[in-house]
């Protein structure tokens, strides 16, 4: 079907000396010769992202619907449970739409790996492979911010210990489960295996990986835009400019592998997809 046939043609005939030689550029190049794919890519999140975007609409609209009913004590009673009712829903939305991220970083590995790509065999093949890992980490995250929403809600006064578990959460788990997300596609050891894995090489690249989960937060910021405006933006961004972010991301991360793991480990993985200059070539 031409609908699952995104890849551009080249005109002329491909060889290794066309590959880019390093991650940075071969961003540029996937970007500029796939970006229909990395399209497809944002729909296929977006049909995903939709329970969560059903959780975040229920939410807004009871506290809403509560602000112009209720006032005083009552009124913070009210805010407490929709927050706590949109975290519990929250924790199966997040579940689905990890499946939908399973399958789009199957496709953005094998372009970062120069193999041939087929749309929907992909994105479902790469369900197939890793959903259990993003499930088992999805429902995790889920349960924990829900006990951070249980914390905020419950511990008396606005001090430090309230917002120690979201602190936690943003240091030290939720990169963890970043650099997760990209190493479950690459590398098939068993799910805590690889959470052990991906806390190693977290604190190898500690900053850099912070940096990109930081690139991650700031898309939370959408929330503080009025209206159904947001809604809006929050669609755009997901088809638009998240799968271009994921495409970064497994650069980088990509280029983590190569190095700590890769170089040693897997040959067959090393610099996969970059042209690497050898000496008859230089001769």
């Amino acid at each position: 079907m031409k609908l699952f046939n995104l890849q551009k043609k080249n005109s002329k005939n491909f060889t290794e000396a066309d590959l880019p030689a390093t991650r940075k550029k071969q961003f540029g190049d996937v970007l500029k010769l796939n970006y229909r794919i990395l399209v497809f890519i944002g729909i296929m999140l977006m049909v995903f992202f939709l329970p969560i975007l059903m959780c975040i609409l229920y939410r807004d609209s009871s506290q809403i619907t509560a602000i112009k009913n209720y006032e005083g004590e009552e009124l913070s009673n009210q805010l407490i449970m929709i927050n706590l009712v949109f975290s519990g829903l929250l924790i199966p939305s997040l579940m689905i739409f990890s499946l939908g991220l399973a399958g789009s970083l199957k496709i953005i590995r094998r372009l970062i790996w120069g193999e041939p790509v087929f749309l929907k065999d992909d994105f479902l093949i790469g369900i197939k492979e890793n959903w259990k890992g993003f499930v088992v980490v999805s429902l995790l995250a889920g349960i924990l911010n829900l006990i951070n929403t249980l914390v905020v809600s419950f511990m008396p006064g606005n001090n430090f210990l309230t917002y120690l578990p979201m602190i936690a959460l943003a240091v030290l788990f939720y990169p963890i489960v970043f650099v997760f997300a990209f190493y479950n596609v690459v590398y098939s050891d068993k799910i805590f295996k690889n959470l052990s894995n991906s806390l190693k090489l977290y604190f190898r690249s500690v900053f850099l990986t912070f940096l990109m989960c930081i690139i991650c937060y700031t898309l939370l910021l959408i929330k503080f835009i009025p209206n159904i405006y947001r809604y809006i933006v929050a669609i755009v961004v997901i088809i638009f400019i998240v799968p271009i972010l994921l495409l970064m991301f497994y650069e980088f991360e990509i280029s983590v592998f190569d190095k700590h793991i890769n170089s040693h480990q897997y040959p067959q993985f090393y610099r996969k997809g970059l042209y690497t200059v050898n000496e008859k070539d230089e001769e």
